[in-house]
């Protein structure tokens, strides 16, 4: 069936090969985005109810929290789509059942046959989570039921056991990105989230900028591993600027509510 309001565009890709939509996981690689392919390679959408873009089934399979997380895909990386700029990012599910989200909405929006929403036999990662220690849980949902909610380790790729062996997915929300603000003296000192090639984002303070490079003071969210298109100094990093994919203002308190 095709489904009232699906709009088709853009392709997944692992470690750069298009790969079909509900493709396994292969540990490790990277995934992004490519621009519209083939029909039967291409990804279908439906808008939800701000204008963003959610997948219409699971479109990575058998993946961990932890692995989308690592990506950026968990809170957001931004993609690019035939020429146009998305923060992609998972849907917020819920902590617990009664809190407004939105896969809740969305499903109220247009209704909860299975056939529309994907395979039962998988279920997709949200947002939330419990806590910042090792063990943390996430919230899963889907399954036998589109509103069905599963908690599970983050690090789990799948139920595990052979009665529920659900494999655990990724199903991408697209919000469309606001232009990049620009670089003038009235940023001096404002909140600045910055994503460069690899989805991996640093939130500081603007310091100062030249034609090269921008220098954020206090970064935070430094990943472990050495970014190439930063260089640590002190307080601040230098970010080069022709690697950034995009960036936006944040507010201050931003800066420092880190997990």
């Amino acid at each position: 069936t095709h489904m009232v309001g699906t709009t088709t565009f853009g392709t997944i890709c692992l470690d750069g090969e298009m790969v079909l939509p509900g493709s396994v996981y292969i540990e490790t690689s990277e995934i992004t985005f490519g621009d519209t392919g083939p029909d039967h390679m291409s990804l279908k959408w439906l808008r939800d109810i701000n204008g963003n873009f959610v997948a219409a089934n699971c479109i990575i399979l058998n993946i961990s929290w932890h692995d989308l997380d690592r990506q950026g895909y968990i809170s957001g990386r931004p993609v690019f789509i035939d020429g146009q700029g998305y923060l992609c990012r998972s849907l917020q599910v819920g902590r617990k059942e009664e809190d407004i989200n939105e896969w809740d909405d969305l499903l109220d929006r247009y209704g909860d046959d299975p056939m529309y929403w994907g395979d039962p036999a998988c279920r997709f990662w949200g947002q939330e989570v419990d806590d910042c220690g090792w063990g943390r849980k996430a919230v899963l949902r889907g399954g036998n039921s589109p509103r069905g909610r599963v908690e599970n380790s983050t690090s789990k790729r799948n139920g595990g056991n052979e009665e529920d062996y659900t494999t655990y997915c990724f199903r991408p929300v697209l919000e469309p990105l606001p232009a990049v603000p620009a670089l003038d003296d009235n940023l001096i000192g404002i909140g600045l989230e910055v994503y460069g090639p690899s989805g991996a984002a640093i939130k500081g303070t603007l310091d100062s900028f030249d034609d090269y490079d921008l220098c954020v003071a206090n970064p935070i969210g430094l990943p472990g591993q050495a970014l190439d298109w930063t260089i640590k100094k002190r307080e601040s990093v230098l970010i080069s600027r022709n690697s950034i994919i995009w960036m936006k203002t944040i507010p201050s308190k931003e800066v420092y509510n880190q997990c």
